[in-house]
């Protein structure tokens, strides 16, 4: 389909979809869910996870050596403030004093993909944050074999609640200030207005430690 060159995008749109191109969308979307999703350039693909109930990991089809950058985690740079305000915080993580990066719809980073394996014993790379230029670089721990699902420690904070579910937020890294703190459990309640007091039971919770 050509379209005249008087033609706007939306109007684009609205006889694309006329047309059958939401289907196709569809259906392509479909296959690539069920197929995996490609990251030839930086040898990496996305697919099923090999832990249960956790939906798609992140794979490498080349063998990795310890200390290599293998992708970075990038996404939409906010201020404190605005990480608050975000309804779904699975992919937010802080990575410094008012910086944040969420990568929720940003389908084409790669780093979004990995799992916390929640066992020491089998974290193969870590996040090396960089909040100067707004992204965390993706490390390998160990040598990693061809074929290997990259797992990650995703921090203490982001499991953290007071009811047993899943609250998802950053870590907090270690030496932080009490004002970080005070932030980082705001971004765990999901509203800035809640009292000192209560921000320090909640810490006390989930650290076991007077804030």
């Amino acid at each position: 389909l050509q379209p005249p060159p008087f033609m706007d995008f939306a109007h684009l749109l609205r006889i694309g979809l006329a047309a059958g191109w939401e289907e196709t969308y569809a259906e392509n979307v479909g296959q690539e869910e069920e197929e995996g999703k490609e990251f030839r350039e930086l040898a990496l693909r996305a697919g099923p996870s090999r832990m249960q109930g956790t939906g798609w990991g992140l794979f490498t089809t080349r063998e990795r050596r310890k200390g290599e950058e293998i992708c970075r985690y990038t996404g939409n740079v906010l201020r404190t403030a605005d990480a608050l305000k975000q309804d779904d915080k699975s992919y937010l993580m802080r990575l410094g004093p008012q910086c944040y990066v969420d990568a929720r719809r940003r389908l084409e980073v790669a780093a979004r993909y990995i799992n916390d394996a929640r066992d020491e014993r089998r974290y193969n790379v870590t996040f090396e944050k960089n909040p100067e230029l707004g992204f965390a670089r993706v490390v390998a721990l160990r040598g990693i074999q061809a074929g290997e699902e990259l797992y990650v420690d995703y921090g203490r904070w982001y499991w953290a609640s007071t009811d047993g579910d899943v609250i998802q937020a950053p870590a907090v890294p270690c030496g932080a200030t009490r004002a970080e703190l005070e932030d980082q459990i705001r971004i765990l309640v999901g509203d800035e207005q809640w009292s000192p007091a209560v921000l320090a039971i909640r810490y006390r919770r989930v650290t076991g430690r007077r804030l």
